[in-house]
């Protein structure tokens, strides 16, 4: 049986407002994000203002939403982006431009984009997906809709690989432990690890590689 990927297809949001080197910005925070994930992780850009990233562990789809919703936020360019997850087996994987990719996970995706009502910010469709994880979902994007810079900040640091403490994060950000425990309180953090961590779980065990 084939492994399942993710698939994640963007556009940012009212990127055509503003300058083009605004919209530049934040597909340079995108592919470092993509690059930050795993060494497997590939990231293209489409259409000025669309992108793709693909993600050989699908367990990690809920997580890399959140990190480039809290990084894009952090980062004070402005845009922030829609994200649809497709959840499927992968047929072709070119080594970098995903233009030229197939597979489910691909057209679970680029449709999920193309139905996503234009309030909605995550979305999640493919094989073996479910309401439950359609609704873990629309429960991630309302949170992260009302985060502030601050809780975003905090989350983004969170996030990262390398977990870094509480303590940590208070000395990067010039704030006390208890400060940060605050943000990512009025972030929903601990939920929102929960819930990422449930895709994890539910996906660990259909991982393997896909060849190119």
């Amino acid at each position: 049986m084939q492994a399942h990927a993710a698939i994640l297809t963007g556009d940012l949001i009212r990127s055509t407002r503003g300058p083009k080197d605004q919209t530049d910005a934040a597909m340079q925070v995108l592919a470092k994000i993509a690059q930050d994930i795993d060494d497997d992780t590939r990231f293209t850009r489409f259409r000025g203002d669309g992108w793709q990233i693909y993600l050989h562990n699908a367990g990690n789809c809920l997580w890399a939403c959140l990190l480039i919703a809290a990084r894009l936020k952090a980062s004070r360019i402005g845009l922030s982006t829609r994200i649809s997850v497709g959840i499927g087996p992968v047929w072709h994987l070119p080594d970098r431009d995903l233009s030229a990719a197939s597979g489910l996970a691909f057209m679970a995706s680029g449709r999920g984009l193309d139905d996503m009502p234009p309030t909605r910010t995550f979305a999640i469709n493919g094989e073996s997906v479910d309401r439950i994880q359609q609704s873990i979902f629309a429960f991630a994007a309302d949170r992260v809709s009302n985060w502030s810079f601050e809780q975003a900040e905090a989350t983004a640091m969170a996030l990262a690989h390398d977990m870094p403490s509480r303590a940590a994060i208070g000395t990067t950000l010039g704030i006390t432990r208890q400060a940060v425990d605050a943000r990512l309180a009025a972030a929903g953090y601990r939920l929102l690890e929960d819930a990422h961590l449930a895709f994890v779980e539910r996906y660990t065990q259909s991982m393997q590689k896909v060849d190119p």
